[in-house]
């Protein structure tokens, strides 16, 4: 097996790379029959040709090492099925994705425990490299740990994501403020030197470099990746790895405390051990309610701790940490930039959309970047009208307090309960995946002038559904097309993507009849089903059900939908998104999400280079892409012409479905790259 390894970055750095290496090389004495490849500093914007070559010279498995290799793996794991994407931090989901990380949080906070009770003046340093999710969880662990033993301790953060000089003077500045003991959240370990020179302790990050540090380094808050790889290696071996994500901490040795120094006293190092234990065996919980965040919101109620999607979504901080102001040197050219998502962090819509804007801005701005995001979930969780404006009011405020430079909303419910409440407000706004008219949203509330055209500070990227291509390439695939039904829900979208349909079909002449049907319960939706299964006037299936109530009235999103379709209804359907052929739809045209978000992200990045609005009209999703499952056809008894395939991306994975032997072994297809 010959798997490689992508750095973002040189590899002998001390820290976040470093540690990854080190792991790589211990894989190699672990397995000798593994090969294993490692390339260094590897740009985001080279990533997907170097993935590429590596695939070609037969590796079977990437690690990609950070999360902005995100776009290169989503982008070539649906060329690649055979090929496996593991990618650190990453979000993107498909079969051959895995995305992986540490609870780095558990032995941020274990340090700090170490950190309160080696400070005399009561007052701690931590630096992170960005406000992400991550660096608040381990900013606000380090917090809890050091007021377990000293609640009134003061704590100043700062954020610096520039080079080790940017960071060494945030360093110093905490020492003129103070500051005893520091925590160095970021990458390179060199402002730790920084920090022992100004007689503070230090604590470290990523990896443990206590042989070649003075006794003021207190302990480090490692990880060891090599757990993690060679279970990996194993599953791969065994053909045995189902995707998701893998987010492990101290109970399997990810992450792990590193060397304690031997200034710590003995019952310090005691009580921290015991601390460890019980975080291992689960007896403990970093986050256990009550917590209260800086602006008073209780966010883990009283016996209970904080759930994986809180801790993975996390951007509150503990009362009492004092932000300090970097230097006007360091903080000229920040780019603040917000995205709304309807949908929750792991949709096969709003993820694309989102990696697209993600590459396009970092294509352009690099590091400058300081970008939040927050998912509504209104197809599931908050889809109810009252919770949708709660969720809303929350987001509202994140922004009014983040005060970003650009806002981007993914779908409609997102633009209609946030985007259009932020219309003359001094930042602008870019929709991206709008179902919904923009003329309608116009007669809301007013951001276009008598020719449609932009004039206050709202723009973005109508999603064009390319519904006669969708028709026209099933035609090709299946000439005895005549009707075609398509399936909707009732919600807003719903309502919306049928006046897109009806918009789309006006003057058609390919002869396909498109009947559009709505329904607003599971009850509802398996009864369609079984009537177009047993209606031979219909030959496929348009399914745009993302939002229905189950029978205890709660909300089922789109992966239970698409799933309950493809184990109930007999006719091919066609994808509204080419992940769901992905997903296991039988194909057509369909929108790509990911180049939509590219379409908004370009738009955006001209917006910060102060466009005006107005030379930015609205415009529709450009890019169509031609996508069969042929699996699921062959399950279906289609065969898809050769003519049509080899101008076609393939899938060949059916993770939502669960098929009989007979049905997988004759599924049959070759992935080809377009």
């Amino acid at each position: 097996m010959k798997v490689a390894f992508l750095y973002n970055s040189p590899v002998g750095d001390g820290g976040w790379n470093h540690a990854h290496e080190l792991a790589r090389l211990k894989l190699g004495r672990a397995f000798p029959s593994v090969k294993t490849l490692a390339l260094a500093s590897v740009s985001r914007e080279d990533a997907p040709d170097v993935m590429e070559n590596l695939i070609r010279q037969g590796v079977r498995a990437l690690f990609a090492t950070d999360a902005g290799f995100s776009a290169a793996a989503a982008r070539l794991a649906g060329q690649h099925p055979e090929v496996m994407f593991f990618v650190c931090g990453g979000r993107y989901r498909a079969p051959n994705v895995i995305s992986y990380g540490g609870k780095i949080h558990q032995p941020a906070y274990l340090s700090g425990i170490l950190a309160a009770s080696m400070s005399v003046r009561q007052r701690l340093g931590f630096l992170g490299e960005a406000a992400d999710p991550a660096a608040v969880r381990a900013l606000n662990a380090f917090v809890l740990g050091a007021r377990s033993v000293r609640p009134a301790i003061a704590v100043e953060a700062a954020w610096c994501d520039g080079p080790p000089e940017q960071a060494a003077r945030l360093v110093r500045k905490f020492s003129g403020n103070g500051v005893d003991v520091y925590f160095n959240g970021i990458r390179h370990p060199s402002p730790m030197q920084v920090a022992m020179d100004h007689g503070m302790f230090a604590i470290g990050y990523a990896t443990d470099l206590s042989r070649y540090a003075s006794e003021r380094l207190l302990t480090s808050a490692i990880y060891d990746w090599s757990v993690f790889y060679a279970e990996a290696i194993r599953a791969l071996q065994a053909g045995t790895l189902p995707p998701g994500s893998r987010y492990q901490g101290l109970e399997t040795g990810v992450t792990a405390l590193g060397t304690i120094s031997p200034l710590v006293p003995v019952k310090v190092v005691q009580q921290v051990k015991a601390r460890e234990k019980a975080l291992k065996e689960g007896r403990l919980q970093v986050f256990s309610g009550p917590i209260h965040d800086a602006s008073g919101q209780l966010r883990v109620a009283r016996g209970t701790s904080a759930s994986e999607t809180q801790l993975d979504v996390m951007d509150w901080l503990l009362p009492g940490i004092r932000i300090i102001a970097p230097t006007r040197l360091e903080s000229s050219d920040r780019l603040r930039v917000f995205i709304v998502q309807s949908y929750g962090n792991d949709d096969v819509c709003g993820i694309p959309q989102e990696i697209g804007i993600r590459e396009v801005l970092r294509h352009r701005f690099g590091k400058r970047l300081d970008v939040r995001v927050h998912y509504m979930n209104t197809k599931t969780v908050n889809s109810s009208p009252g919770r949708m404006r709660t969720e809303a009011a929350r987001v509202l405020k994140k922004i009014r307090a983040f005060a970003p430079q650009l806002v981007f909303t993914l779908d409609d419910n997102a633009f209609r309960e946030v985007g259009l409440q932020l219309v003359g407000q001094p930042f602008p706004v870019v929709f991206s995946g709008l179902n919904g008219q923009p003329r309608d949203y116009h007669r809301a509330v007013p951001f276009l002038d008598r020719q449609g055209l932009p004039v206050r500070n709202v723009t973005g990227v109508y999603e064009k559904l390319h519904l006669q291509a969708a028709l026209n390439v099933m035609r090709e695939a299946m000439p005895d097309l005549r009707h075609v039904v398509a399936l909707l829900d009732r919600t807003p979208t719903g309502q919306a993507i049928r006046k897109q349909l009806q918009i789309e079909m006006r003057g058609a002449a390919n002869g396909i009849r498109l009947s559009i049907r709505s329904v607003a319960t599971m009850q509802e939706y398996l009864r369609e089903i079984h009537a177009i299964n047993a209606s031979p006037e219909v030959q496929a299936v348009y399914p745009l059900v993302l939002s229905i109530k189950n029978k205890n009235n709660q909300s089922i999103g789109p992966h239970e939908t698409l799933r309950t379709y493809l184990r109930h209804c007999r006719k091919p359907g066609i994808p509204l998104n080419f992940s769901f052929a992905q997903l296991g739809l039988f194909g057509g045209a369909s929108v790509d999400f990911a180049a939509m978000g590219q379409q908004a992200g370009n738009m955006g990045v001209k917006l910060l280079q102060h466009h005006d609005i107005r030379t930015l009209p609205i415009e529709s999703a450009e890019r169509s892409v031609i996508t069969f499952n042929t699996r699921r056809a062959a399950m279906l008894g289609i065969e898809i012409p050769h003519t049509l395939l080899t101008s076609a991306e393939l899938y060949t994975s059916m993770p939502l479905l669960k098929t009989s032997g007979s049905a997988s072994a004759g599924a049959k297809g070759t992935p080809c790259k377009k």
